[in-house]
């Protein structure tokens, strides 16, 4: 297993989102951001929006992050838990 280092960590959060949401999300490109609902959220207008400093947030839920965090939300992982924040980054790896 390769090591995680902070290079790897740093990367990984490069990982443009959009690149790599599950065909579930229904994302419509805005001029500076994109938007769709998210999974599970009983909504009438999507209140997931992707900005492109490659963060996003929910305003239904208000979760917000980078690339490593949603991973880790959408599994229902926890970033303390290191087993699944590693998981989260070997999953983000095959993006780079």
């Amino acid at each position: 297993m390769e090591k995680i280092t902070s290079e790897l960590i740093q990367k990984v959060k490069q990982v443009p989102i959009e690149n790599f949401l599950p065909s579930r999300f229904k994302v419509s490109n805005g001029k500076k951001f994109y938007l769709c609902p998210l999974p599970g959220h009983q909504e009438k207008k999507p209140s997931f929006v992707l900005y492109p400093s490659n963060t996003y947030k929910c305003y239904g839920c208000l979760r917000v992050g980078d690339s490593i965090q949603f991973i880790l939300d959408l599994m229902g992982w926890d970033k303390h838990n290191k087993e699944e924040f590693i998981e989260a980054v070997n999953y983000l790896k095959k993006y780079i």
